[in-house]
């Protein structure tokens, strides 16, 4: 994800995929964020280290996603914890219609859990940057 703001949500959501094990997240670039939103609200390397301090979380993984998905960073992940299990945790606005990393998870055997952190949306990055520009 991009957690650009982090909020609520993404507290959610890495604290359930705690319960599973180890949070490892694969952190998208300013770039992705350029193309989704238009801007980056903090820069990649502030919102690793916001990452990192969050005690659920023991790796942040960059990765190439110019192809407007995760799968290199999943990729990346296997070879780094090739002796663990993977699971692809998400929030509650993702689906199998809506993650297009879901064929490759399948392809690979890799678990996905939907509705992580709640089964609804209950705080957006988006949200939080619209109601702060419409003050500003």
């Amino acid at each position: 994800g991009g957690f650009d703001p982090i909020h609520s949500g993404h507290i959610k959501l890495i604290e359930e995929a705690g319960t599973y094990g180890d949070v490892v997240v694969l952190l998208n670039s300013d770039k992705w964020l350029k193309t989704k939103k238009g801007s980056e609200f903090l820069p990649f390397n502030e919102r690793r280290t916001i990452m990192l301090a969050l005690k659920k979380i023991i790796d942040v993984i960059e990765f190439d996603d110019s192809d407007k998905t995760c799968i290199e960073g999943i990729k990346k992940a296997i070879k780094i914890y090739n002796d663990k299990t993977i699971i692809f945790a998400n929030g509650g606005d993702r689906n199998n219609e809506t993650t297009p990393e879901f064929e490759f998870c399948n392809l690979n055997k890799i678990e996905m859990l939907w509705g992580v952190g709640g089964n609804n949306k209950s705080n957006s990055s988006s949200w939080i940057l619209n109601n702060w520009n419409k003050k500003n």
